[in-house]
């Protein structure tokens, strides 16, 4: 019975880091399940069937209705004890702990514990993966492939559904195209697929129609950061391999291979050096506006409104010229079912998103910059 125990519970593990792994892309919520299914596990692991079954048959049998619940809570807490023992000889894992520990030191300085005791609770995750990841047993070459395989999918699934809502789905901020997860997260996911992918096609062990594919893959999610504009996805990427490609290089005993990973350290140099000039340049470089010229009216013929004092832009625009709210706010009604006063996924309110965006494409906020954004943006 305890082997069948140790078997269900290993199950149970696997299947949690199955589902969290699956989902990453998708679901918060479903994330959290697999969590505190990992958790479960993780306790049960280390838990003493045998001990408690001879406690309990030792025992007489209203005795033992009367101490089975506090004596299996006293062998849980045993058991996350000794799982935090055990954490002590990890060092990696006890590294990724020391970021948590950060988050906690930096309540000294934090005037708001309700939103730091938010924050704690969003990166529990932080100190609970590499506690149960760090102590479990460890995977062999195949189970940690296949994961790896596993995740790859997941983000290949996401991309596709993601790319159907662009190009189908009403929007104001791409940001709202992957609702259930972060933009940046799901960048950071994609740039760590990339590496994947990357580590698989150098592997001998691979065959060469399945590094193809890989192949295939990693074009297709460079495609889709570009696509998608995600470019927090795009700068890790970039920045990441710019630290690793001199490593390769060095170590790298195959000239044709060393050259051609020095051409390309050299592109990406350059076009990152390309890229951030670019967004140095629209972020901070202000289009020229005379103010003493500003129209004052509408094509409809209603006032406008202009802020000379608010010097907020979007992409080398001022934000608050050329604003007529009453426009503004009927056009989008009629163009859109989400309400003008209403708010978007991640909370933030549609009007002041609205006005973001028309500004960001040098469109006035009034009647005819909202009606000039066709039906998905």
């Amino acid at each position: 019975m305890s082997a069948f125990f140790k078997d269900f519970i290993r199950f149970a593990f696997l299947l949690g880091l199955a589902g969290l792994i699956t989902m990453l892309p998708f679901s918060k919520i479903v994330i959290s399940i697999s969590e505190m299914v990992m958790a479960g596990a993780w306790v049960l692991d280390r838990f003493d069937l045998q001990m408690f079954i001879q406690k309990m048959l030792g025992d007489s049998r209203v005795k033992a209705a009367l101490m089975s619940i506090p004596y299996a809570l006293f062998l849980i807490f045993k058991a996350i004890i000794d799982g935090f023992r055990e954490i002590l000889k990890n060092k990696p894992a006890l590294i990724f702990l020391s970021i948590f520990i950060l988050h906690l030191a930096g309540l000294i300085f934090t005037s708001d514990f309700e939103y730091a005791w938010k924050d704690l609770r969003t990166k529990l995750p932080v100190i609970l993966l590499p506690l149960f990841l760090g102590t479990a047993k460890q995977l062999n070459k195949n189970w940690f492939r296949g994961y790896l395989i596993l995740f790859l999918a997941a983000v290949l699934l996401s991309t596709f559904i993601y790319s159907w809502r662009i190009i189908y789905m009403r929007y104001i901020d791409i940001r709202d195209v992957s609702r259930s997860v972060s933009h940046i997260i799901l960048g950071l996911e994609l740039a760590l697929s990339l590496f994947i992918l990357a580590w698989f096609m150098l592997r001998r062990s691979f065959p060469l129609w399945s590094k193809f594919i890989f192949l295939l893959c990693s074009a297709w999610f460079i495609i889709y950061i570009l696509f998608s504009r995600n470019f927090t996805g795009l700068a890790v990427f970039a920045i990441t391999s710019l630290i690793l490609l001199p490593v390769l290089v060095f170590r790298q005993k195959r000239p044709n291979l060393k050259i051609l990973l020095a051409v390309l350290m050299i592109l990406l140099t350059g076009s990152g050096i390309i890229y951030l000039r670019n967004v140095v340049k629209e972020f901070y470089i202000v289009k020229k506006v005379d103010f003493s010229k500003l129209d004052t009216y509408t094509s409809k013929g209603n006032p406008y409104i202009h802020d000379i004092h608010s010097k907020m832009t979007e992409n080398g625009n001022y934000l608050y010229l050329y604003v007529q709210w009453d426009e503004l706010r009927d056009a989008w009604n009629r163009r859109s079912k989400i309400p003008y006063n209403g708010k978007g996924i991640s909370g933030e309110k549609i009007e002041y998103t609205l006005v973001r965006f028309l500004t960001s494409k040098g469109l006035r906020k009034d009647a005819y910059g909202v009606n000039a954004l066709n039906d998905r943006r």
